[in-house]
């Protein structure tokens, strides 16, 4: 069976979807009821740059977790620049705070006099060339279908990759990719999902260049997820954030692209 893969060209279907990426992940936790979960991106694209912070809440207990209103949040690189967040609409986010490739950003929380940290270095760009289909396995004669994200690994090693993916109208468990496997080859992996794509669906592909720790915090999450637990079994992916915070903070890149299913 032949495809023929689309890539739609307009702009304003782009804007559309990179609004639509919000990065917050709802956490399968643990049931720690109080902690600190600090949800903390800064990217290679212009400003605000957002960080929540809430705590948890009992695995029994409904309704949204409770965001921390209270907290000092600053935000600083190895450059000198530092800033202090404000909160507004349930998030704390940066005024002038600028970003860059290679740069290692530190992020301190003070809530109730106890201080959180993290530090991120946000990897150098890989491009994402395109997207593609393939099929990923037949069901009863048809065909389950994937999307493969192609980019060129760099030779050296150490590259790793967080993709998120938004289906038409509702968001996709993030995965993670690690340059274990091809390492300074062409990607031929499709992203890995609990559901497969059909034909005219409309698939938006964010991939980031993540360092080490955040792929570990993800790698956790992603295999928590496909395995069919995810916001249901409680896991602590190991946070890159001090003092027993959950959660994590993330400097990265930022590319996203469109495809329609064939």
């Amino acid at each position: 069976m032949k495809y023929i893969v689309k890539f739609l060209p307009a702009f304003l279907l782009l804007l559309c979807v990179s609004c639509a990426f919000e990065d917050v992940v709802e956490l399968p936790i643990k049931e720690k009821d109080g902690k600190i979960v600090i949800e903390g991106n800064i990217t290679d694209q212009p400003g605000p740059y957002f960080i929540r912070i809430t705590r948890s809440i009992k695995l029994a207990q409904t309704g949204e977790t409770p965001a921390v209103k209270n907290a000092k949040v600053i935000l600083s690189d190895n450059n000198g620049q530092t800033e202090t967040l404000e909160f507004e609409n349930g998030m704390y986010h940066t005024t002038n705070f600028t970003s860059h490739p290679g740069n290692t950003y530190t992020l301190s929380v003070t809530v109730d006099g106890t201080t959180y940290t993290s530090k991120s270095t946000m990897p150098s760009l890989v491009p994402l060339n395109s997207l593609k289909q393939v099929v990923r396995e037949q069901v009863d004669s048809a065909d389950i279908l994937g999307v493969v994200p192609v980019f060129t690994d760099p030779v050296e090693k150490g590259n790793y990759y967080l993709f998120k993916m938004r289906l038409t109208d509702h968001d996709l468990d993030p995965q993670v990719f690690s340059d274990n496997v091809d390492n300074g080859m062409v990607n031929t992996r499709f992203i890995p999902s609990t559901t497969g794509f059909r034909k005219n669906d409309t698939v938006a592909v964010e991939m980031q260049c993540i360092d080490n720790p955040v792929y570990n915090y993800f790698s956790v999450l992603s295999q928590a997820y496909l395995n069919g637990s995810g916001g249901t079994t409680p896991v602590n992916p190991p946070s890159n954030i001090s003092n027993g915070a959950l959660g994590y903070f993330s400097a990265h890149t930022s590319q996203t692209k469109i495809i329609i299913i064939q």
